[in-house]
């Protein structure tokens, strides 16, 4: 895929996403979940960036261009130097805003609620855009960066797989099967 079409595509799944979180924010009366989702979604860049052992001019405009964050390599590199084993640590988990919204989007949907793409679903695309976006920006897709890419996404999509409400579940893997 070109990576100009990858970014487009990534800026309309984020605003999808941000349009979400909002409802959510409004409907839980919860606060803050834009700033969470883009702490969260620079952790998981940094994470893919350092994937290949080089940080890029390319990968660092990523995180200041979607994320709003003013990030050079340099940056990224004094973040990492400040923690030892930070592959291996963020491998573990899963963000905790993404576990909350599958909590939230199975609530929401018990209660009668949602029909359409849940936030859930929105926050794993945004994360497959995004990560697809940085791994391609600086013209060169490493087996390492490809890798980890496709081991996380699994990781968080079996998450949603096995959290999900069936009924969310069954339209999810549909919506899924299609655009597959």
């Amino acid at each position: 895929m070109e990576n100009h079409t990858v970014v487009e595509t990534a800026k309309k799944v984020l605003d999808a996403l941000y349009r979400d979180l909002d409802r959510l924010e409004v409907a839980e009366g919860v606060k803050g979940l834009r700033k969470a989702v883009t702490v969260e979604m620079a952790k998981y860049l940094i994470y893919l960036t350092e994937s290949d052992g080089r940080i890029k001019w390319a990968e660092a405009r990523i995180l200041s261009e979607f994320l709003d964050l003013d990030m050079q390599p340099e940056d990224i590199y004094d973040f990492l130097d400040d923690k030892d084993h930070y592959a291996e640590e963020f491998e573990q988990g899963l963000p905790l805003l993404f576990q909350k919204t599958v909590e939230l989007d199975n609530k929401i949907f018990a209660l009668g609620g949602r029909e359409t793409t849940c936030a859930s679903e929105w926050m794993l695309a945004a994360y497959k855009c995004l990560g697809i976006s940085l791994v391609e920006a600086d013209g060169e897709v490493s087996k390492e960066e490809n890798e980890k890419i496709r081991a996380y996404i699994k990781k968080m999509e079996e998450y949603l797989e096995e959290r999900l409400l069936p009924g969310i579940v069954k339209k999810w893997v549909k919506r899924r099967a299609g655009d597959e």
